[in-house]
């Protein structure tokens, strides 16, 4: 029979191949909130150099054509099976926590559009960040939100979203 210590190298690797990849997805998701970041940015320059270029009559040469901006009336049917708007971003931001307190706007319209709304309109999300944030539902801190500080309770140490949710009465259905 073999000793358990002869297994102690092995479970060694193990953990240390575990915390690697551990370490690897907080950076890779720490990757991904910088990305959205610039990305948004990048939308809105590319916005902004159209606009003044046609205001003021001036041609963009040399510049690498453009992304075509997609059309801000655009309109898209959230799905019944998917929470409120709110919930999502809610549901979002705690499951980012971890990284980070507070969320590009970009990067939480792009969570919600791969789980629960992929044709979601970005100018219906983005200003209902910055509505919310204006109704105390979400901190704004610059282009970034996140979820208010909940105050001290007798069951601190847990958190759910139903704090943040109104007048909302059944659980979020995932």
């Amino acid at each position: 029979m073999i000793d358990s210590t002869a297994l102690e190298p092995l479970l060694a690797r193990k953990a240390q191949i575990d915390k690697r990849r551990s370490d690897l997805a907080a950076r890779m998701a720490k990757l991904g909130l910088e990305d959205a970041s610039l990305e948004g940015e990048a939308q809105e320059i590319e916005v902004t150099l159209k606009t003044l270029s046609r205001v003021y009559g001036i041609e963009l040469a040399n510049q690498p054509e453009m992304r075509a901006v997609k059309n801000s009336g655009a309109t898209s049917t959230k799905p019944n099976d998917a929470p409120t708007l709110f919930e999502m971003v809610a549901v979002v931001l705690k499951d980012w926590a971890l990284l980070d307190d507070h969320i590009e706007g970009q990067f939480i319209y792009d969570e919600i559009k791969k789980r629960w709304w992929p044709d979601a309109p970005r100018n219906s999300i983005i200003p209902s960040l910055w509505r919310f944030a204006n109704e105390g539902r979400l901190v704004k801190e610059g282009t970034k939100y996140g979820l208010p500080q909940k105050e001290e309770t007798s069951d601190a140490g847990t958190s759910d979203v139903s704090s943040f949710r109104g007048d909302l009465d059944d659980e979020i259905p995932f």
